[in-house]
């Protein structure tokens, strides 16, 4: 399994794939293929990026993210802490998003060293949450996997009805829309988590407009077969991205 590990901003990204560092056979390769497609995929840690890269199997590159202060810079402004173990929510993702496009991304696409077709954002909870919010608060992304996506973060059903992805021109292309829902998702002891499958149905409802709806009723609970799932969506999208659409993809299970 090809790899390069890069320091940005105070993160840390390994970067997966046959083109995933400059050097004049790989980027000549990939010169010669076409342009690349690229999934900045926020992980919890570097385990989970090398497992959702080896079931994705190729087809594009991964630049899997870990360090980042996950209920800081993944939620969009501030919210009370889920349960008295946790800390709030700073909401601090405004401030990681401009981090991640005017930092992270332009050193990842200098080492990759060649043209990128497709930029796509993929997270799992909270960060599938900041996915789907960077993809509309931004024109850097042209898809988006949000897989057991927080999607039910306090006033986020609320602006995303007044937001939807833009992708990199300003709403011109379709946007396919993946929903993958996890069947024990009601069974949530927390209030707050129970509202996941309605929060996600308000969203695609206020997008459906904009998009085209692929829905999918995924089992078990919110860690199960986590990177599967993950890998899954980005395989996705990926393959619509080939048909020149702004792509996105929703999934979650509790």
């Amino acid at each position: 399994m090809e790899k390069f590990t890069l320091q940005v901003a105070g993160r840390t990204v390994d970067l997966y794939g046959s083109a995933a560092w400059s050097g004049a056979e790989n980027n000549l390769a990939a010169q010669t293929a076409g342009a690349v497609k690229i999934v900045y995929l926020h992980i919890f840690d570097a385990a989970e990026g090398a497992a959702v890269y080896e079931k994705l199997g190729g087809g594009c590159l991964v630049a899997a993210i870990s360090g980042c202060r996950w209920e800081n810079d993944f939620t969009p402004w501030p919210a009370p802490a889920l349960d008295k173990r946790q800390g709030k929510f700073s909401g601090g993702a405004p401030d990681y998003l401009k981090t991640l496009t005017e930092v992270i991304v332009p050193a990842v696409e200098k080492q990759v060293g060649v043209p990128v077709q497709k930029r796509i954002i993929a997270g799992y909870s909270l960060a599938g949450l900041f996915a789907v919010y960077a993809a509309c608060a931004s024109h850097v992304f042209d898809g988006v996997v949000s897989a057991s996506g927080s999607l039910w973060y306090d006033g986020f059903t609320d602006w995303a009805r007044e937001h939807y992805p833009q992708g990199r021109w300003d709403g011109l292309a379709t946007v396919p829309v993946y929903l993958s829902l996890g069947d024990k998702e009601s069974r949530s002891k927390n209030v707050r988590l129970q509202q996941n499958e309605m929060a996600l149905r308000a969203v695609a409802a206020a997008w459906e407009p904009h998009t085209r709806l692929k829905m999918e009723l995924n089992p078990g609970g919110h860690f199960q077969d986590a990177e599967l799932r993950t890998a899954k969506g980005i395989a996705w999208v990926v393959g619509s991205c080939k048909q020149g659409s702004l792509c996105v993809a929703v999934s979650f299970n509790v």
